[in-house]
């Protein structure tokens, strides 16, 4: 399992790379903080929130 910031960890050839990710992925800072992926809008939310609206 990576830890958080372990880069160095991820396997140069698995899909999708770093370097995918990274051009699929916005961060439109003035436009109210939305975050865009392929360019679909993302909601960022905690894992602790799901749970307790389950």
């Amino acid at each position: 399992m990576l830890t958080r910031g372990a880069f160095s960890e991820v396997d140069t050839g698995a899909a999708p790379t770093l370097t995918e990710l990274t051009e699929a992925l916005h961060f439109a800072l003035g436009d109210g903080g939305r975050i865009w992926l392929n360019d679909q809008r993302m909601v960022l939310i905690q894992s602790l929130v799901l749970g307790r609206l389950r």
